[in-house]
């Protein structure tokens, strides 16, 4: 009877054991997929840094969503057999503010520096409670507006102190600035219209829109070329295949599995990653300056991301 009971005793404890590991992989996963997603966006300002040398932004961005597109639709071909008109349809939508979020930063990298652009880029995260109080009527907390005033003083310390005043804004600082509200934007229609259960092709959607205007706006500039160097089509492979085609899969896939704060937190981090490999990859050197606002906006971008004090008390600790 002893043994039978200890027996039984040992059973138990392994599927206890078997049951914590399984939750502990299951928290896991979608944070570690969205990490990835977020160096992988880190990186990309370098590889489209180096690509606009040969290669105009229109162009390229056809390249990048062209092969993204392809890449999606051969992998998913069987979820989109039978598509959902309605929500293809606001994929269409999310998909044309997300090639106005494209074309703005891409243009603005031929303008400014990989790091700069990342960090400008990073103040999405900022906009999308004041863009959501100003479409959606959503209420923001006291903390969320000082995030903004927060990230407006680090900017003016990044492009206006640091470049020894107002004619310190270059032409690419401004146009990252409306990438970051497109940006902004996208989320919002992402979080009104996407299916957590049905997200293949919400996303695919947007990526053949992005494709279908960016070949128009490349014919009607008349600078379509094919590039002819390693680094652009290195840039190409690896912004359509991971940062797009891949990035878009994992964030529409794992981020429903985790809370928007703690998905928001780690999108944040995407800054950082961007003026590490651009240190790191293309030589670039922030001045004191630049430091300390690209610092303010990293703070602004992780106290726009607290929740407010009564949400946060009704939060279980896995929804933390």
């Amino acid at each position: 009877m002893v043994s039978l009971a200890h027996s039984r005793y040992n059973y138990g404890q392994s599927n206890r054991s078997k049951y914590r590991g399984h939750i502990v992989i299951k928290k896991l996963v979608p944070r570690l997929a969205l990490i990835i997603t977020t160096v992988i966006w880190g990186l990309t300002f370098v590889f489209i840094k180096n690509a606009l040398v040969e290669v105009p932004p229109s162009t390229f961005l056809l390249y990048r969503f062209g092969l993204a597109s392809l890449g999606s639709m051969i992998i998913f071909h069987r979820r989109i057999s039978k598509p959902d008109k309605s929500l293809a349809v606001k994929g269409i939508s999310a998909g044309a503010v997300l090639f106005l979020g494209y074309w703005f930063q891409t243009w603005g990298l031929k303008f400014t520096t990989a790091t700069k652009s990342g960090f400008i880029t990073g103040m999405f995260v900022v906009f999308v409670p004041v863009l959501s109080f100003i479409f959606l009527k959503k209420e923001v907390d006291p903390l969320k507006w000082a995030s903004v005033l927060l990230a407006l003083a680090g900017l003016t310390l990044m492009i206006v102190v640091a470049g020894g005043g107002i004619n310190g804004i270059n032409l690419g600082d401004v146009l990252t600035i409306f990438c970051a509200i497109f940006y902004a934007l996208h989320i919002i229609l992402v979080g009104k219209f996407s299916k957590p259960d049905d997200y293949t092709g919400f996303f695919i959607a947007q990526i053949l829109t992005v494709t279908f205007l960016s070949g128009i706006n490349s014919l009607a500039l008349g600078n379509f070329v094919l590039p002819r160097t390693a680094p652009s089509w290195s840039a190409i492979g690896f912004t359509g295949l991971l940062a797009t085609a891949f990035a878009y899969w994992a964030q529409n896939r794992y981020q429903p599995m985790i809370s928007d704060t703690g998905a928001a937190i780690i999108y944040s981090a995407e800054p950082f990653f961007a003026a590490l490999f651009g240190t790191l990859l293309a030589n670039e050197v922030l001045t004191g300056w630049q430091i300390a606002g690209g610092g303010l906006i990293l703070l602004a971008i992780l106290l726009s991301q607290v929740p407010p004090t009564d949400l946060l008390s009704r939060l279980t600790p896995e929804e933390r």
